[in-house]
C-alpha cells in the first residue's frame, strides 16, 4: 500500500490530532495516529473518552488497509 496526501494537509492534521494524543499513556497504542485507506484517506486519534478524525481531501492511495505511526514520529 502507497499513500501521497500533501504536506499542508499532513500538518494540519497532525496538529489537530495531537491535542487528543497525550504524550504519557499506560496504552502505547494511544500514543498514535490509526491511518484508515479505503475509498479515501482518514487519520484518526483518541485518548478513549474522545476520538477525532481528519479526512484528506487531496490524498491519493494504491490499496487498502490500516496502520498505526507514532505521534511523534509524525
Amino acid at each position: 500500500m502507497k499513500i501521497t496526501v500533501p504536506r499542508s494537509e499532513l500538518k494540519t492534521a497532525i496538529a489537530g490530532l495531537g491535542k487528543i494524543i497525550s504524550r504519557r499513556s499506560t496504552v502505547p497504542v494511544l500514543g498514535g495516529v490509526r491511518f484508515e485507506v479505503a475509498d479515501q484517506v482518514k487519520a484518526v486519534a483518541t485518548d478513549l473518552d474522545q476520538q477525532a478524525i481528519y479526512r484528506f481531501g487531496e490524498s491519493i492511495a494504491d490499496g487498502s488497509g490500516n496502520f498505526i505511526i507514532p505521534h511523534a514520529e509524525l
